[in-house]
């Protein structure tokens, strides 16, 4: 998970990755718990702290997609673009 590049918080601060915890106030029922987000880099207590959260899997999936898409300008990656000829 560490290799992930953080992206741009609201602030535009790089954000920081964190595991969701269980809160003290009951929220037993969330998807969140146990999972990474990146979340603003500001401390709790600062006032100008944006309320910037995003799964750690949306960002996984887009540096796979942006790597596909590398391959396929190279020319190396991507189906066949060559005409078969088939004669009967």
């Amino acid at each position: 998970m560490q290799q992930i590049p953080p992206p741009k918080c609201f602030c535009g601060l790089a954000a920081r990755l964190n595991r969701v915890k269980r809160s003290k106030e009951g929220g037993d029922g969330s998807r969140a718990i146990g999972k990474y987000f990146f979340f603003c880099s500001k401390k709790r207590d600062d006032e100008t702290q944006c309320r910037f959260a995003r799964p750690a899997e949306l960002e996984l999936s887009k540096e796979k997609v942006g790597a596909r898409g590398r391959k396929k300008a190279d020319g190396r990656g991507g189906g066949s673009d060559e005409k078969v000829d088939e004669k009967c």
